[in-house]
C-alpha cells in the first residue's frame, strides 16, 4: 500500500497562543472539604479548603466558581450584609464581593493580622475573628481597628456569634467571651465550661450553644452556668435550629436533638461518617458542608440526605499516575479517581479501599496499580479493579501512614516510610524485604532509581544515595543548600530535586548539585514532571513554572490557575496535557501545545495513512517521546522490544482518533544499547524504528 510522504519533527519551544491559554479545571472530581456555608436571597455560597468559593442559584442543584481576584483559595469565613458579600480569607485577610462572587478585592487596611477564621455581622459592624485577637471594622471593611480589650491573651478566635446587642467569641483554650457594647470590651462566661478550646458559637431561642472540642454546652439567657449537653467525644463545628429541632455538625458526622441537648441522634443517612464543618437552613432546607465529599442537602431536617456536587470541584489530590490513556488521581479522604480522556473527565476507582481513604502515593506497574493510605500499601489490577492490602514482610505498614512514598522500576517496587527505612518487592507486592534504612530515620519523601544506584529525597536530610552492590548509604549533598526534598525526577543525565527553596541539579548521580532556579519564586516546590527536554515544577502557593533548557531557566504557566497560591501537590503528563492534582481545587488540566510547541508537521500533502516519528532524543538517557499520525479513528499498539526481538514493554494498546498522537517512554534501569519500537495500526500495518540507550 502506498504512503504519503509524512514527518514530523519534535521541537521545544514556547507556543505562541498565549492569548488563550489557560488552564482548566477537570469534572467529575466534585465535592472536597467545605469549610463555610452562607446563604442570602437565593444564593448559596460556599467556601472550600483549597478551591476557593462556589456559588449556586438553584438550592444546590448546580454550582459554578465565584474567586476571582481571590489570591489564596482557602475560605474560612462567608458572612453576608445586604449585596455585600464578606469571605475570611487564610493567610490574606477579608476581601469584598458587591456583585455576587464575581469580582473579589482585599478590605485589609488596619487588619494587623491576615489570618482570618471567622466574620460575623452586627448592623453596620463586621466584626473579624482573627489569630490575634478581633477586629472591628465601621466601614464596611474600609478601615479595622484591634478591639481586644479583656482578653487575657491574644487567644486564635475560632468563631463568632451575635446574640440580640451582645457579641459572642470562641476562642482557642480561652474559652467563650461577651461583649454588650460592640467589641470595645469583653469579658469571660466560662462557668461550667468542662473544655475552653470554643469551635462554634449559636444563639436559639433563649440559649446560647457552644461547640468545643470536647462536646456541646448551653447557657439558658437567665442563667450564669453552662450545662453539659452531651458528645464529649466529638468536636463541634456548628450548630443550627432545624424546624424544632437542634443540629450540630461534629467531628464525626450531623447529630439531631428534639429537646434542646438533652439527647442526641445521629443523622447521617445518606453520607458517610465524616466531619462535618458548616449548616445552614433555607426555608425548610438544611445544607452541610462536609469535609470530604462537599455539600449535602436535607428537606426533612436532617433524617436524611442527599448529595449537591454538581459543579463543586473542591478535593485534594495528592498525586497523579499514568498507565496508557488511563490516568489515577489518590485524594484525600475519598480514594482513587481515574480518568480516560486526559483529564477531561473522572470516575471513582476505589472498590475495595475501605471508607475515608487518603492516597498518599501512587505508582503503576504492569498491569497493577499500587496507592497507600491509612492501612499500608494496597494494589489492585487495572482491567478488574479491586482494592487490596500487600503487607507481607512490611513493619507496621498501618502506623500513621507509615509508607511515605513508592516507586516502579524495572527491578521492582520500592517503598520507603517515615522512619527512613525502604522496602523492595520483586513479585508484584506480594512479598516486601527491607533492604536498607537511613541511619538518621529521616522521613522519605520521595524515590528514584538511576541504574543500579537508589536515590532517595528526605525530609531534613537531603538527599541519600544507595549502591545495590554496597552496604551503606552516602549522604550526598555537597551545593544542596537546603535538605527538604519534596521530589525527585531523572531527565536525561541529570536529576532533579525539588526542595522547600527551589529546584537543585545534579550531573553525577547526586553526588554534587547545583541551583537550577533561575526564574524560580523563593518557594516550595512540591512536584516535578519531564516531558522531552522541558521540565515543570509544581509550587506550594505558586502555581507552576516550564523550563525548555533542561533547568537553565523557567517561567510561570499559570494562566487560568484560580490564584497564584495554589499548592500543586502532584503533576503528571497525560497524552498531550499536563494535569495538576491540587490542595483542595482538585485536578487541573492543559494543553502541552498551549506552553511548549511539541510536535511541528511539515509535509507534501494532508497524510492518508498513518506515519511513525523518530523518538526525540535518540540518543537518550532516561526518557523519551514517540509520535504518530493516524489518518482515522484505529486500534493501535505500541511496544519496545530488544535487539533479540523480546517485546519488552508495551506504551500503548488502545483505540484511538484520527490525528497526531505522542507518547513517552521511560525507560529508567534499562542498560545502554540499541532497541526497536513497533507501531501496529489496525492490526495489519506495521512500521518499526530504531532507538538508542546511551548512559
Amino acid at each position: 500500500m502506498k504512503q504519503t510522504l509524512f514527518y514530523c519533527m519534535f521541537i521545544f519551544l514556547l507556543s505562541g497562543n498565549s492569548l488563550v491559554a489557560q488552564w482548566v479545571q477537570a469534572d467529575g472530581l466534585l465535592g472536597g472539604n467545605i469549610l463555610c456555608l452562607a446563604a442570602s436571597d437565593g444564593k448559596i455560597f460556599t467556601g472550600t479548603r483549597g478551591g476557593g468559593i462556589f456559588i449556586s442559584t438553584d438550592n444546590g442543584a448546580s454550582w459554578t466558581a465565584a474567586s476571582n481576584g481571590l489570591t489564596i483559595p482557602r475560605i474560612n469565613s462567608l458572612a453576608i450584609s445586604g449585596t455585600n458579600l464578606y469571605a475570611g480569607v487564610d493567610g490574606d485577610g477579608v476581601f469584598y464581593s458587591a456583585d455576587n462572587g464575581a469580582h473579589w478585592s482585599p478590605k485589609n487596611a488596619g487588619l494587623t493580622n491576615l489570618l482570618v477564621q471567622t466574620l460575623a455581622i452586627s448592623g453596620g459592624n463586621i466584626f473579624a475573628g482573627t489569630w490575634e485577637g478581633v477586629f472591628l471594622s465601621r466601614n464596611g471593611g474600609d478601615s479595622w481597628i484591634a478591639v481586644n480589650e479583656g482578653f487575657d491573651t491574644h487567644y486564635i478566635i475560632h468563631t463568632l456569634a451575635i446574640s440580640g446587642t451582645a457579641i459572642l467569641a470562641g476562642t482557642n483554650g480561652g474559652g467563650v467571651f461577651l461583649s454588650n457594647n460592640d467589641g470595645v470590651s469583653w469579658r469571660a462566661i466560662n462557668n461550667g465550661l468542662l473544655n475552653l478550646d470554643i469551635w462554634s458559637l449559636a444563639s436559639i431561642g433563649n440559649n446560647l450553644y457552644a461547640g468545643t472540642a470536647r462536646g456541646i454546652f448551653s447557657l439558658n439567657e437567665n442563667d450564669t452556668t453552662w450545662i453539659n449537653c452531651g458528645q464529649r467525644t466529638n468536636q463541634i463545628y456548628s450548630i443550627v435550629a432545624a424546624g424544632s429541632n437542634l443540629l450540630i455538625g461534629t467531628s464525626k458526622g450531623v447529630f439531631r436533638s428534639a429537646n434542646n441537648g438533652t439527647t442526641w441522634k445521629a443523622a447521617n443517612d445518606g453520607m458517610r461518617e465524616q466531619a462535618v464543618h458548616s449548616i445552614i437552613t433555607i426555608g425548610a432546607n438544611v445544607f452541610a458542608g462536609t469535609m470530604c465529599e462537599g455539600v449535602f442537602l436535607s428537606a426533612d431536617s436532617g433524617a436524611n440526605w442527599v448529595s449537591v456536587n454538581n459543579g463543586l470541584s473542591g478535593r485534594n489530590v495528592y498525586n497523579l499516575a499514568s498507565s496508557g490513556n488511563s490516568i489515577f488521581a489518590g485524594t484525600e479522604f475519598t480514594g482513587v479517581f481515574y480518568s480516560t480522556n486526559n483529564g477531561t473527565s473522572w470516575s471513582t476507582f476505589s472498590t475495595g479501599l475501605p471508607d475515608i481513604s487518603s492516597i498518599l502515593s501512587l505508582v503503576v506497574d504492569d498491569n497493577y496499580l499500587f496507592g497507600n493510605c491509612h492501612i499500608g500499601i494496597v494494589r489492585t489490577d487495572l482491567y478488574s479493579p479491586f482494592w487490596l492490602p500487600v503487607n507481607n514482610g512490611l513493619t507496621n505498614p498501618s502506623l500513621g501512614y507509615g509508607i511515605s512514598a513508592l516507586l516502579s522500576s524495572y527491578s521492582g517496587i520500592f517503598a520507603g516510610t517515615n522512619a527512613g527505612e525502604v522496602f523492595h518487592s520483586i513479585n508484584k507486592g506480594d512479598n516486601w524485604s527491607a533492604i536498607c534504612k537511613i541511619p538518621e530515620n529521616y522521613q522519605i519523601t520521595s524515590l528514584a532509581l538511576s541504574g543500579d544506584v537508589l536515590i532517595t529525597g528526605t525530609y531534613g536530610g537531603g538527599v541519600y544515595v544507595f549502591q545495590k552492590c554496597g552496604a551503606n548509604w552516602d549522604s550526598l549533598n555537597s551545593g544542596l543548600k537546603h535538605h527538604r526534598v519534596n521530589s525527585l525526577i531523572i531527565s536525561g543525565s541529570k536529576i532533579f530535586a525539588g526542595t522547600d527553596h527551589g529546584v537543585f541539579q545534579s550531573l553525577d548521580n547526586g553526588a554534587s548539585w547545583e541551583s537550577a532556579s533561575n526564574g524560580l519564586p523563593p518557594s516550595e516546590v512540591l512536584s516535578l514532571a519531564t516531558f522531552g527536554r522541558s521540565l515543570f515544577a509544581g509550587f506550594y502557593r505558586g502555581g507552576v513554572y516550564l523550563s525548555t533548557d533542561d533547568g537553565s531557566s523557567w517561567m510561570a504557566v499559570n494562566d487560568g490557575l484560580m490564584t497564584l497560591r495554589m499548592c500543586i501537590e502532584s503533576l503528571a503528563i497525560s497524552g498531550t496535557a499536563l494535569l495538576a492534582g491540587t490542595n483542595g481545587g482538585s485536578v487541573w488540566r492543559r494543553p502541552l501545545s498551549e506552553m511548549i510547541t511539541s510536535v511541528e508537521q511539515h509535509c507534501d500533502q494532508d497524510p492518508t495513512e498513518f506515519s511513525l516519528v523518530q523518538n526525540y532524543p535518540n540518543p537518550f538517557n532516561f526518557l523519551t517521546t514517540i509520535g504518530f499520525t493516524l489518518p482515522s479513528n484505529s486500534f493501535v499498539s505500541l511496544k519496545i522490544y530488544d535487539r533479540a526481538g523480546r517485546e519488552i514493554a508495551e506504551l500503548l494498546f488502545d483505540e484511538l482518533t484520527a490525528g497526531t498522537h505522542i507518547r513517552q517512554w521511560n525507560a529508567d534501569g534499562f542498560p545502554s544499547g540499541v532497541y526497536f519500537y513497533r507501531l501496529q495500526f489496525d492490526n495489519r500495518i506495521v512500521e518499526t524504528k530504531k532507538l538508542t540507550i546511551l548512559k
